[in-house]
């Protein structure tokens, strides 16, 4: 059988059925409380049948000594020919007293068979629950190491942590070796002396150092808090977590959270296979030598006491580590940023716009400040007397298909307009170019605005008409899990569909602990947008089956303008009694006092931590959240920060974006700087799923901007985990402490 997997909790269930095993929390000390019993019960009930038996009369002798005495008749046969009768008879009747004496010693060995059979199916049934789980495979010593020495690794974890993994890691191994002992040699697979295995199984209650009770005792050390040093494992954890930068947080496989409960379970674990071992090796002793049994119940219930006890002491310390740990799961930048694969913009959205006032006012009457116009603009010309080596006649390529503002003097520029619809209106853009540039332009060159008579404007474009195709469009229809099915949200990303900004979530069957089924994940399909120019600011429809649903605009979808730009940067936490189920965006629109603005809504359902199932039948079982129902205790401040993001340049440029935004700011999606012709809206979308793996349920998810100094940056989704210190209890009465002893 080798080492057992990883959830050797199992094997401490022993009788329990597969599922309930599954339903097995160590943060519960009810659940703690129920395996000890589970325990001390299963083992005196199998091992019942060692208790020494009052056996039948041992008619050996009496039979040995018949024996003779029939000898002796025989020899004197001839002599004594008148009691041959006589001892025939005697011989009969010794006959069948030695054939009861025979089958009295076939029922012994039977009893004692049993007894091996009664233990060798004790461990085939832990075996035979061992193979049914899918969960984890390795051994609880390979997981170990990965658990401790990937966390250290990732973490750069110091000496003090570094020095408590070790010792956690050498103790975990020698208890788990000693169980595979107990079990290989129990289930017949490995060979071992009566003695040997005699010495072996007092060396499990021993006091000795280095012998498993010893072992324990250093095992809680390590998590035992101290009046004179803070050098346990979880303030240890706490305090390396706490330190992080983001680059050193960001891309986790897990939260920080699971991973110090992974390392949690695998000590309770430890804890547990040495009380079966402990309760296996009372039971073992005191048939053996029945002399030195003493009162076994009253060792066995003292046990119970302490494990219950020092189980309490562990939920309670991990309870308030778990408080001081973060859930949140966030992204670092991708090695290489690839535009409409890991992110992607929202094209020609808001963007640089260089005329001239003659292109709207021949008599050159409006200033560049009065500009606010949605039209067309006329092409504009330059009398051949000035013209000279100046392009006479210049019709713009690409007009702003929407709204012009925001407009300030600028120098007679000359510029190189691209010839590719949909791309940046301008190559560049600059005053007296030299020969080489213009040579190298690749779209049209243009420098007439350089002889105009009006004055030239630098002006924004809000592209807001129907005729536009940029990206504008942000789809705020939910997408939901199937959580009638046990389904949850384990992920999200921002996508660009049928040039629609969305939100798309990814689904899981939800286990007991807020863990996820593997391989039970699958992104929620998004709805097909189809878009119509058949009103001034356009329309869509969604297709379902053969029909096409129209949208209502703001409620099923918005247009991004230069009015209803605001992006909200918040997290939206669930009450811990829910799971979340859904995500949308949401529009808050404009109430007199503040602009309207975009936010993240969270729809959450009630859940069973520790039996893994969504209640979505219960009374208010459903709950949608925004930033004022949301639990954050940094996100309802009504002052809201702004990030500024003017005159920034292209997010691609930069691979290292560390600056990261906290909770309760916004952005506003706004034109690039000048740099770079004012041709892209910032900041872009990270395109990428907001988990590099989708591990754990959800309490909550966020928004925010990953940026550097001078570039636009990413906005982004994040992962709120689940908060086990919510869920875990340790608070017991001693009539409940009692109903857990060998009574």
């Amino acid at each position: 059988m080798g080492k057992l997997p990883a959830l050797a909790l199992l094997v401490l269930l022993i009788s329990a059925s597969y599922p309930e095993a599954q339903a097995f929390s160590f943060g519960n000390i009810f659940n703690i409380g129920s395996i000890v019993k589970n325990i001390i019960g299963t083992v005196a009930d199998i091992t019942g049948v060692f208790v020494p038996q009052k056996l039948a009369p041992d008619h050996s002798k009496e039979y040995r000594q018949f024996e003779n005495d029939l000898e002796g008749q025989n020899n004197k046969m001839m002599k004594i020919y008148v009691k041959v009768d006589d001892a025939k008879n005697r011989t009969i009747e010794m006959e069948k007293k030695l054939k009861t004496t025979a089958e009295n010693f076939k029922k012994i060995s039977i009893r004692a068979q049993s007894r091996e059979i009664q233990v060798m199916d004790m461990m085939n049934r832990i075996d035979d629950v061992i193979k049914k789980t899918d969960v984890l495979t390795y051994s609880i010593t390979d997981v170990l190491s990965v658990q401790i020495n990937e966390t250290a690794r990732k973490l750069g974890i110091l000496a003090d942590l570094d020095t408590n993994r070790a010792a956690l890691h050498r103790d975990i191994v020698e208890i788990s070796d000693s169980f595979d002992t107990l079990v290989n040699r129990t289930t017949k697979m490995q060979n071992m002396s009566e003695k040997r295995f005699q010495d072996f199984l007092r060396s499990i209650v021993s006091y000795k150092n280095r012998q498993p009770r010893d072992i324990m005792a250093n095992i809680w050390a390590l998590f035992k808090k101290s009046s004179i040093t803070n050098n346990d494992l979880p303030t240890t954890f706490v305090k390396y977590v706490e330190s992080q930068s983001f680059e050193e947080k960001c891309d986790k496989d897990s939260t920080f959270q699971d991973k110090l409960k992974g390392i949690y379970n695998l000590v309770m674990i430890t804890e547990f296979r040495h009380f079966l071992m402990q309760v296996v090796s009372y039971k073992y002793i005191s048939i053996k030598e029945p002399e030195k049994n003493g009162n076994i119940r009253n060792d066995v219930n003292l046990f119970v006491d302490k494990l219950i006890c020092k189980s309490q002491d562990y939920i309670r310390i991990m309870k308030e580590a778990f408080a001081k740990i973060p859930t949140d799961i966030m992204r670092c930048d991708p090695p290489v940023h690839l535009k409409d694969d890991n992110n992607f913009e929202l094209n020609n959205l808001f963007g640089a716009y260089y005329m001239n006032v003659a292109q709207l006012d021949v008599r050159c009457d409006t200033t560049c400040d009065q500009i606010d116009v949605k039209r067309h603009l006329e092409c504009l010309s330059v009398p051949e007397s000035k013209s000279g080596d100046v392009v006479p006649h210049y019709c713009p390529q690409f007009q702003c298909k929407g709204r012009l503002h925001s407009c300030k003097k600028a120098n007679s520029y000359s510029f190189c307009e691209s010839r590719i619809p949909n791309q940046q209106r301008y190559k560049w853009i600059e005053k007296d170019p030299e020969g080489s540039k213009i040579s190298s332009c690749d779209g049209n060159y243009v420098n007439t605005m350089t002889k105009a008579s009006c004055e030239s404007c630098m002006c924004l474009c809000s592209e807001e008409g129907a005729e536009s195709d940029a990206t504008r469009t942000v789809s705020l229809l939910s997408q939901m899990s199937d959580y009638k099915n046990n389904m949850v949200v384990t992920n999200a990303r921002f996508q660009k569909r049928d040039n629609v900004v969305h939100i798309q979530v990814e689904e899981g069957e939800l286990l007991p602990e807020g863990r996820i089924k593997r391989g039970s994940q699958r992104w929620v399909d998004l709805k097909k947008f189809v878009y119509s120019r058949n009103t001034p600011e356009g329309s869509f429809s969604i297709v379902d089956g053969n029909d096409l649903l129209p949208l209502t605009p703001n409620e099923n979808f918005t247009f991004l303008t230069q009015d209803n730009s605001k992006l909200m940067l918040h997290d939206i936490k669930v009450d811990s009694d829910r799971v979340v189920t859904g995500v949308r965006f949401y529009l808050k629109e404009a109430n007199g006092i503040d602009s309207s603005k975009l936010i993240v809504m969270v729809h959450a359902t009630k859940y069973d931590y520790f039996t893994g199932e969504v209640l979505h039948q219960k009374p208010e079982a459903h709950k949608w959240y925004d930033t004022h129902e949301s639990l954050c205790t940094q996100c309802n401040s009504f002052m809201l920060q702004k990030v500024e993001l003017n005159g920034r340049g292209n997010p691609m440029d930069s691979t290292r974006n560390i600056d990261v935004t906290r909770s309760n700011q916004y952005l506003m999606f706004s034109a690039s700087g000048n740099d770079n012709s004012g041709h892209l809206t910032i900041p872009f979308f990270d395109a990428r799923p907001a988990g590099i793996a989708s591990l754990t349920a959800l309490s909550g998810i966020g928004t925010f901007h990953r940026s550097s100094k001078g570039y636009g940056g990413f906005a982004a989704l994040k992962l709120l985990g689940i908060d086990h210190s919510s869920a875990m209890i340790y608070e017991l009465n001693d009539e409940k402490i009692q109903s857990y002893r060998w009574n």
